[in-house]
This record gives structure tokens, sequence and C-alpha cells, in this order.
């Protein structure tokens, strides 16, 4: 019996420069991406699925940013997709998002499909007055064999040193038996 395992590859950009994070989503794996802000200054993480290993506009399936300040869960603040969206339950992959009382969404959901696909991360943060630069991100894996793997990554902006600005998490699901 195999076991599947995914890792996060933390990719170098020059114009601007910046680091995404890239996640190799396996076939038959969903996954659901929230997280919290615990900054004064506005904290946003972007979320991007492609098609296969590729990072192409073209092969964009979704995009979601978060983003938000205080003390609280990181709303989802607007989704990005191809004109024609595939309706949830194709084989790329469907989205879906839930919605709390105050009529905020904090959670994506990435449904499974029947190719691998590419998840990619950007953590950013907004000082007052000023433009979005990089936050300084780390993250920790937790797998559990043949059933799920998690990374939360957490963030400091540069304000206070404490590494506690956004928690964000990605929890993948097998919905297939090894």
């Amino acid at each position: 019996m195999s076991s599947v395992d995914i890792n996060v590859t933390a990719v170098p950009h020059t114009n601007p420069a910046t680091v995404s994070y890239e996640l190799l989503v396996p076939e038959n794996y969903g996954a659901v991406l929230y997280g919290s802000v615990t900054a004064g200054w506005t904290q946003r993480v972007i979320a991007k699925l492609y098609n296969g290993n590729h990072t192409d506009p073209n092969s964009l399936l979704v995009g979601y940013t978060f983003e938000g300040s205080g003390n609280k869960l990181l709303p989802l603040y607007s989704m990005e997709g191809p004109p024609t969206f595939p309706s949830p339950g194709v084989a790329l992959g469907g989205v879906l998002s839930f919605f709390s009382e105050d009529s905020k969404t904090y959670t994506a959901t990435i449904e499974p499909a029947t190719q691998p696909r590419k998840l990619v991360l950007e953590f950013a943060a907004q000082r007052p007055g000023q433009s979005f630069v990089d936050s300084k991100t780390q993250f920790k894996k937790n797998k559990i064999a043949n059933y799920a793997i998690n990374f939360t990554f957490y963030t400091e902006d540069g304000f206070d040193g404490d590494n506690h600005d956004t928690t964000f998490s990605v929890g993948f699901v097998a919905t297939k038996k090894p």
C-alpha cells in the first residue's frame, strides 16, 4: 500500500520580489482552506488552484483572496476564475463555499478531481498608507498516512515579530482508498 504525500515548495519571484508557496494536490484529494487574523494591519492570503502542474493564467481553475484585520476569522474577500466556471463535482474539481450567519464566507473547499492540480499561496500585509508587501511566512505539516495531510501557515507582517499575524490552514483529505 503506497502512501500519498504533499509537500510545500517556496518559489521566489524577482519582479516584484515575492515568494509563493506551491502544493501539488493529488488526484482523489479534496481540500479546505481557512484562517484567522490577529493583526491590526490588513492581512491577505491569495490562493490559486491550477489545472495539472501548471501556473499559467490559462490553466487557472479558481482563485480566492482572503483579507482582513483584527482578531477574527479571515474572511473570503473575492473569488476569480475563468469566464465559464466548472460546476461543483466536475472532473477538474468544483468549488464550494460556506456562509456564516453574518453573510461572510470564511472557508473555501476544493473538491477532489481525477487529475492532479497545483495550489499556489501568497501571503502579504498592508501597512497603513502603503501597498501590500510579502509577509514572513513559516509552516508546519501534519500527516496521517493514507487519510489526511494538513498544513498550517503562520506569518509575521513586520510590526511586532510575534509570527502570529495570519494563521492559515490547508487541510487535504483522501476520498479514495489507497
